[in-house]
């Protein structure tokens, strides 16, 4: 006979946990930067604004957007031949901690270079209401 195991065997439900505190800080940061780069408004200031009409230069609105960052974006299409604006890639260093550092723009792609596939010209579509009972006005946002 077996005498019987002393070792205890795992709960079914793991004991509930707090998030670690740098897990809150990275959130914090990160949702502070990202408030800080609202492309949609950064481009309407550059009158670039989404049309179904208009096709815009790639360059116009990756400047538009390096000048705001004041460092490399890289710029993402979907599309035949990279033809729609899709997103929008923004690259920072950390001086210092990320609880109390400074974000610093990256002024070179790095190893892996430019990302982008979009074309020359590309459109940047209006947002269409995917909502179930629908959005007030024409459905765009």
């Amino acid at each position: 006979m077996r005498a019987a195991s002393t070792r205890s065997r795992p709960r079914a439900t793991p004991r509930p946990t707090r998030p670690a505190p740098e897990v809150a800080d990275y959130f914090t940061r990160a949702f502070g930067l990202f408030r800080t780069l609202n492309t949609y408004a950064v481009l309407a200031e550059a009158d670039i604004v989404p049309s179904r009409v208009h096709k815009y230069p790639i360059k116009a609105i990756e400047g538009a957007l390096e000048k705001h960052t004041g460092g490399k974006v890289v710029l993402r299409c979907s599309g035949r031949g990279g033809s729609v604006l899709h997103e929008a890639w923004y690259a920072f260093f950390v001086r210092g901690s990320l609880q109390t550092g400074d974000f610093v723009p990256a002024e070179t792609y790095g190893e892996h270079g430019d990302a982008r596939n979009c074309g020359e010209e590309v459109w940047y579509l209006p947002k269409v209401c995917r909502l179930p009972g629908g959005c007030a006005g024409d459905g765009e946002l």
